[in-house]
């Protein structure tokens, strides 16, 4: 009798686990619907409109006075950059004109058009140095390849800076942004680049959910005995994160061929975001993607520099580094610190760069 008594017990448990595993799986999953991302509105949402082959990119002749609060302004010139100056046409011979490539953090979002770590270089470079900021919010490194091939042409650069975050090569592995327009899709296959979903489907309407890639599938593996049972049966591929990195890696070098058929030298910087300076995980993440971009740039004899140890040379008792915003951008010292690094280290590795004016 004690072992049909256990064995019913047995069972019993079992059935309740099941029982339980379902109801939270219920839980979970209507969690992620109703309180789940949704289109965030931004404050780039006002200077940008959507654009088929990029996902979305600034309105020319944009001028938003205090847009990130009184006296920081932004202002979007008639070649949909950011900046005070037009720069279609002749270029000026005395001129070096260099464009500064990215995401939000080389845009400047939450400080004025003077606070920009572009601005600071070209102040800090004197008259023959112009500086083209050419970064865009929420921007991955394929849509930068893809604006700087359509604008290049126009603003002849003498050469091209590119400064990257971790997230830019993150943000290869999906295909709609948080702020709810889609992008292009690139991947790598033989090392070669594929872009896919061209033209880009229009922007989500405000306030349609936006769940993220893996998501549902985080939950099913959590409480679903099924699903981790086929995992397991169902040999595991590379991580995503591996994927993107491989691709953004073939994206630097599309670039690099871009601008040396040109003869445009170009050079990547690697720039750190609040995590990435302070909390141990992502500081990890942070030197394993610097380490591979350090040896493929070695390689292919691309400049290369990380700014992470002059955020971390810098005195957080003098310098407040970041905006106490929901994305915690450079804050003006921020940005002053990314500008006097390339100030004085671009006109090393760059031929004919104007030396920082001291």
């Amino acid at each position: 009798m004690a072992v049909f008594a256990l064995a019913a017990t047995t069972i019993g448990l079992m059935l309740l686990e099941g029982l339980a595993s379902f109801v939270w799986l219920g839980v979970d999953l209507a969690g992620l619907w109703t309180s789940g991302d949704r289109v965030i509105e931004l404050s780039e949402e006002r200077h940008c409109q959507y654009d088929k082959e990029i996902g979305w990119v600034h309105k020319p002749n944009s001028m938003i006075s205090d847009l990130y609060g009184p006296g920081c302004s932004i202002t979007i010139n008639e070649d949909g950059v950011r900046g005070l100056e037009n720069y279609a046409g002749s270029k000026p011979r005395e001129l070096f004109r260099t464009i500064c490539l990215g995401d939000s953090f080389t845009m400047g979002y939450g400080v004025d058009d003077r606070d920009t770590f572009p601005q600071l270089l070209e102040n800090q470079g004197g008259d023959p140095l112009q500086v083209i900021n050419m970064g865009q919010g929420g921007y991955s490194v394929g849509q930068c390849y893809l604006w700087l091939k359509r604008l290049s042409f126009s603003l002849q650069p003498d050469a091209v800076v590119c400064v990257f975050i971790v997230e830019d090569f993150n943000r290869l592995g999906v295909d709609v942004a948080r702020n709810g327009y889609a992008t292009p899709r690139f991947t790598e296959l033989g090392g070669q680049l594929q872009i896919e979903n061209i033209p880009v489907p229009p922007r989500l309407d405000p306030g349609a959910l936006l769940l993220q890639p893996g998501e549902v599938s985080d939950v099913l593996s959590k409480h679903s005995s099924l699903v981790r049972t086929i995992g397991k049966m169902v040999p595991s591929s590379s991580t995503s994160s591996e994927h993107v990195l491989s691709t953004g890696v073939v994206i630097i070098r599309e670039l690099t061929q871009f601008c040396r058929e040109q003869g445009v030298p170009i050079v990547l910087v690697l720039a750190p975001t609040e995590p990435e300076l302070f909390y141990a995980p992502s500081i990890t993440n942070y030197q394993s993607v610097s380490s591979i971009l350090a040896e493929f740039t070695a390689s292919y004899e691309i400049p290369y520099l990380d700014v992470r140890p002059n955020f971390k040379s810098a005195s957080p008792e003098t310098a407040r580094l970041f905006l106490d915003e929901a994305f915690h951008h450079y804050s003006p010292q921020g940005n002053q610190i990314v500008a006097e690094a390339l100030a004085h280290w671009l006109p090393n590795v760059v031929a004919g760069f104007p030396a920082a004016v001291e």
